[in-house]
């Protein structure tokens, strides 16, 4: 292997790592870059409640290996709205509202399900788990 070409897999390998965070930190918090335990946004709310019940409007998501939400962007009626967040992949992931208190957080491989009122708007959607935003986990949400 050349030289270059290690260089960039120990990059690669120390940016996974460092969003996975480590066995060490509690549910809902991450290592920052200076190795400090953060808590997310999302994590200040239920981790994941048990699937909400009601008449509300679905909006599925789901969070991607190569650090995206699907569909992108998002759309759903204001109103009621059940934020059913899809993790399949190997690392914790939050879909975050900026702006609002609301937020959901998955373990890897995990799904959860939050019941919110949204109001008619334009928000930016993101994940706040350490360098997850940074890396491109970011969309719109457009709630008419």
């Amino acid at each position: 292997m050349h030289l270059r070409s290690i260089t960039a897999l120990i990059a690669m390998l120390t940016v996974v790592l460092a969003a996975c965070g480590g066995d060490d930190a509690d549910p809902g918090e991450t290592a920052s870059p200076s190795g400090a335990a953060t808590t997310t946004a999302a994590a200040a709310l239920d981790d994941c409640p048990d699937d909400p019940v009601g008449d509300a409007t679905r909006l599925t998501v789901t969070a991607t290996d190569d650090f995206r939400f699907e569909p992108d962007p998002l759309e759903v009626a204001a109103g009621e709205v059940l934020i059913d967040f899809d993790n399949p992949s190997l690392a914790q992931h939050s879909f975050v509202i900026e702006g609002t208190d609301i937020g959901v957080l998955a373990e890897p491989s995990a799904d959860c399900a939050e019941l919110v009122t949204l109001e008619a708007g334009t928000y930016t959607v993101f994940c706040d788990v350490v360098g997850h935003r940074e890396a491109g986990m970011e969309t719109t949400l457009t709630v008419s």
